[in-house]
C-alpha cells in the first residue's frame, strides 16, 4: 500500500505543478515559432486547432482578446481543459483518501479488530 500512496502523491504533485510549469515556459518560441501542424506543413491550410496552443497561453497570461484572435474555439476548449484537470485532481485526492482508509482498516484487522466490533457499539 505504501507504493500506491507514493504513486498517487507523486502524480498529484505533478498535476498540481503542471499549470505553474506551463506558466513558466518562455513564450517567445510559442508566439513566434514555426508551425508544427500537419495541415499547415502538408496542405498549407490551417486546421480548426491551429493557434490553440498560443490561445491557451494567452488566456493563461490573461490576454483574452489575443487568445480569441489566435483561435475562437479557445472559449470552449480552455474551460473544458480546466474542468477535466479539476476532475482528475479531485479523483486523485479521493483515491489517496481511499488508500489511507484502506491502510487504516488493514492495520486494525492485523491488530485483531473486525467490523463486527465497530457495528455492535
Amino acid at each position: 500500500m505504501v507504493r500506491a500512496d507514493w504513486y498517487l502523491r507523486t502524480k498529484l504533485t505533478i498535476y498540481l505543478l503542471f499549470p505553474l510549469l506551463l506558466y513558466l515556459v518562455p513564450t517567445e518560441g510559442i508566439y513566434h515559432g514555426h508551425s508544427i501542424c500537419l495541415s499547415v506543413l502538408l496542405f498549407d491550410r490551417e486546421c480548426p486547432g491551429c493557434g490553440m496552443t498560443r490561445a491557451v497561453f494567452s488566456l493563461m497570461y490573461g490576454d483574452i482578446n489575443m487568445a480569441i484572435q489566435f483561435n475562437k474555439l479557445v472559449t470552449c476548449a480552455f474551460p473544458a481543459l480546466v474542468a477535466m484537470w479539476l476532475v482528475d485532481v479531485r479523483k486523485m485526492i479521493h483515491r489517496l483518501r481511499m488508500v489511507k482508509l484502506f491502510e487504516s482498516y488493514s492495520r486494525l484487522q492485523d491488530e485483531g479488530y473486525s467490523m463486527k466490533n465497530f457495528i455492535s457499539r
